[in-house]
């Protein structure tokens, strides 16, 4: 057996009024503050040490056009909403575990990477699904997500059957 399942909110509702949805997207936590679209997955961690660096990610449709606002039908040019397929999961006693640090692990954590950003005095490494390219790309990459098309790729490494 195996579990199926796509990581993100339907297109059809991902565009639409916060104010007017039924929980649980109604929840402003995980939208964007433009157009009101949904953040699909986020991670984010701090890195101590001698220069301590916050890393992030928040995947979400992108490129976009339409104004929802507006009343407008918003297309997206990529979607990413990765399909994940974990075999051998058994529904009545499967669980799922989640590798979080997979979602990083492309990444040179020790000394923040020149994509990094500077912020308050600190180093921020984030990907907001729209750049920069070299962080979205090692991020997107463990989900199974192609960064460029936003399609799904048999590469996913963050969720597993236990």
């Amino acid at each position: 057996m195996a579990l199926r399942f796509k990581i993100g909110v339907p297109e059809a509702l991902n565009h639409t009024d916060l104010t007017q949805a039924p929980a649980p997207l109604n929840d402003t936590t995980m939208s964007w503050s433009w157009n009101y679209g949904h953040i699909f997955f986020t991670a984010w961690g701090v890195v101590e040490g001698h220069a301590p660096s916050t890393v992030g990610l928040h995947v979400g449709s992108i490129g976009c056009e339409g104004d929802a606002m507006a009343g407008e039908i918003v297309s997206c040019a990529n979607s990413n909403r990765p399909e994940i397929e974990l075999d051998g999961f058994v529904a009545e006693t499967g669980k799922v575990s989640v590798d979080w640090g997979a979602v990083f692990s492309g990444l040179t954590l020790a000394t923040p990477s020149t994509e990094c950003e500077e912020m308050d005095g600190k180093s921020t490494c984030a990907c907001h699904s729209f750049g920069p390219e070299a962080l979205c790309s090692s991020m997107f990459s463990p989900l199974g997500l192609d960064w460029t098309s936003g399609d799904s790729t048999a590469s996913q490494a963050i969720f597993r059957v236990q």
